[in-house]
């Protein structure tokens, strides 16, 4: 069987620690897919590591264009540990590689990044003609690292799915919820995960590091966000009129004024919110404050409208008080 890593890079910033923290661990081949379609990185200087494989993508397709391209130009491969460079190998995974078939490193429930679904949904209509599952959670794959047998990438490029990446920064963590379900949803493999906890866990410290870890970020350049100045949308007028007692609060805020948005009534302000969804995620202001709270409520909207089970308990969670959105 051929094993190899994948390291997904945007020109050679931490490649090389990337490479020699593997070094380390494995002597497997190491394939490098560079998403910086403007520079060349010089493969002279990786070539001491031996066994380092370059190929530069065609477009900056992110992380799940790049492993489309690396399944197309290194075919060999029967199976791909997926990592990005910003990342290095701190111990020995737990397991011999050989007997994973799918594996996440870290993932979190779609409903986390419900917004995105919406791009999710559009580009699976749009490119395969395949309508996305209502109520029925799924599991990301963070970052799209993973390992994978290549017969099933292969199986997903058969069906078309190869057509299926992001082209902006702010695209990529829609793929990561995209490649969660095409491996559940298509492919029907369970998405278990090395790691319990996610990634941001890792990364804010709450969870320390073990096996892998991210240091540093910089898969391509992200771009500016539209702003909506809702104290300009006349239908938001009664929502201000919501006495806050205490801006600061910011649960309290939330709980008051999702109770009023979420009404049959106000059926026009969350169409309007959920409508404000787009590749470019929208950054609401309201009056006098960049009020994150209406960023959540849209966030919760948008859970309503892919998996309203999830919601229903997380908003009970939420009024109980038995969960906050915000420490």
């Amino acid at each position: 069987m051929n094993i190899g890593f994948l390291v997904i890079t945007f020109g050679d910033n931490f490649l090389e620690n990337c490479i020699q923290s593997i070094r380390k661990f494995y002597e497997l081949p190491i394939y490098v897919i560079d998403n910086n379609i403007n520079e060349n990185i010089n493969i002279n200087n990786l070539e001491k590591y031996n066994q380092v494989f370059y190929s530069k993508n065609t477009i900056n397709s992110f992380e799940l264009g790049a492993i489309w391209h690396a399944c197309k130009v290194f075919p060999h491969v029967d199976k791909f540990v997926i990592l990005h460079n910003s990342m290095m190998i701190i111990e020995k995974l737990p397991f011999n590689i050989e007997d994973i078939h799918f594996m996440s490193f870290w993932k979190t429930v779609a409903a986390d990044y419900s917004p995105v679904i919406f791009w999710v949904k559009d580009k699976l209509k749009f490119n395969n003609n395949i309508d996305i599952e209502y109520d029925k959670m799924w599991f990301s794959v963070t970052g799209c690292c993973c390992i994978i047998d290549t017969i099933y990438l292969k199986k997903l490029i058969e069906l078309g799915y190869d057509k299926l990446y992001g082209i902006k920064k702010n695209e990529a963590v829609s793929t990561e919820i995209l490649f969660g379900y095409l491996i559940t949803n298509i492919l029907n493999i369970a998405n278990n995960s090395l790691f319990e906890c996610t990634l941001d866990d890792n990364v804010s410290g709450r969870v320390d590091y073990k096996y892998i870890k991210k240091f540093a970020s910089g898969q391509g350049y992200g771009g500016s966000c539209k702003q909506i100045d809702l104290s300009q949308v006349e239908i938001f007028d009664k929502i201000f009129k919501i006495k806050l007692t205490n801006h600061s609060d910011l649960n309290e805020c939330y709980i008051k004024l999702i109770n009023e948005i979420d009404k049959d009534e106000n059926i026009d302000i969350q169409q309007f919110l959920l409508n404000s969804i787009d590749t470019d995620i929208a950054e609401l202001i309201y009056p006098d404050k960049n009020f994150s709270v209406i960023s959540s409520i849209r966030h919760t909207l948008s859970t309503k409208f892919f998996f309203p089970t999830y919601y229903e308990t997380e908003k009970n969670l939420i009024l109980t008080h038995k969960k906050k959105l915000f420490q």
